[in-house]
């Protein structure tokens, strides 16, 4: 099992940012965590007070496109 395990490892480290965004949520939503209900409602309210603060002016927004080239930038060097 070990030499498979680092097989994946190492082609899972290969993938672009996104890719690797993608597959952590996948493999972290198989787990079975007792407190995610309570995880997924905070992260609820913070997305609402997020909205609130940018209806209001109080927040600016920026293009996907502009965000994922960002993370690109930080997380493929």
């Amino acid at each position: 099992m070990g030499a498979l395990k680092k097989e994946i490892e190492d082609r899972a480290l290969g993938l672009c940012a996104l890719d690797r965004v993608s597959l952590a949520e996948k493999l972290l939503s198989s787990l079975d965590v007792p407190h995610q209900h309570s995880m997924d409602d905070q992260w609820a309210t913070e997305a609402e007070v997020r909205i609130k603060a940018y209806d209001q002016g109080l927040i600016d927004s920026s293009e996907a496109s502009t965000v994922f080239e960002r993370l690109e930038r930080k997380y493929n060097q």
